[in-house]
């Protein structure tokens, strides 16, 4: 973690002073969005419920952005039921040249029985809609991943991260064995169709609730 904390360091100094080789591609004021295909990836045998989205907001010097994906990236190996479904705002957000850094904080957000439409940012506006609540119980998954990846040209892979566990001494790996994600526009990603089936998506209700701490 002291690496990482001084690599993102490095890495803000020098996207504040110079032009990296990533913002030299994309327009400043602008708004991309990169997909990890999960059925393309597994050869045409996953599920479209199991992708992730990643949006990066240019506004000048600065980027923020958000992240669409499943349970999967706060918790080990799921055995038995299906995951929960996230849009969580990216924070702390670092391009540096080919690098790109961010953490996915989870506490105080929801889990959703059904991947959340990319054009809802936030769990609150998720709930309004009609998002039903998860069936599992979040509260024992880890809520904090940094997480890094690499840039080029038009993909990201987000690298495979060692995470510790808040509440036990288990830990896990989050981006198992690295994920590929590919710049898609956002009428292309409206597009596919990400839900679950209704059984699949009752079946993954939660009939409670439960909040982060």
């Amino acid at each position: 973690m002291k690496y990482i904390d001084f690599k993102i360091l490095l890495c803000s100094f020098l996207f504040l002073v110079s032009s990296s080789t990533v913002a030299q591609t994309i327009d400043s004021d602008s708004v991309v969005y990169y997909l990890y295909d999960h059925v393309k990836e597994n050869q045409g045998s996953g599920n479209a419920w199991e992708d992730r989205i990643i949006e990066l907001d240019y506004r000048g010097d600065s980027v923020s952005g958000c992240m669409w994906g499943t349970s999967d990236e706060f918790q080990g190996a799921r055995e038995g039921y299906y995951p929960g479904h996230y849009v969580i705002g990216l924070k702390d957000v670092r391009i540096c040249e080919d690098s790109i850094f961010f953490i996915l904080d989870s506490r105080g957000e929801r889990f959703f029985s059904n991947p959340v439409d990319v054009d809802i940012h936030t769990s609150a506006e998720a709930k309004e809609r009609g998002w039903h609540d998860w069936a599992q119980d979040p509260s024992s998954a880890y809520a904090v991943v940094p997480c890094r990846g690499y840039i080029s040209g038009d993909t990201i892979v987000m690298k495979e991260v060692h995470v510790k566990m808040l509440h036990s001494y288990d830990d896990f790996y989050s981006f198992c064995g690295d994920m590929l994600f590919v710049r898609t526009s956002l009428d292309s990603i409206r597009r596919i169709d990400r839900r679950m089936s209704p059984e699949d998506e009752k079946m993954n209700r939660k009939s409670g609730v439960y909040d982060r701490e």
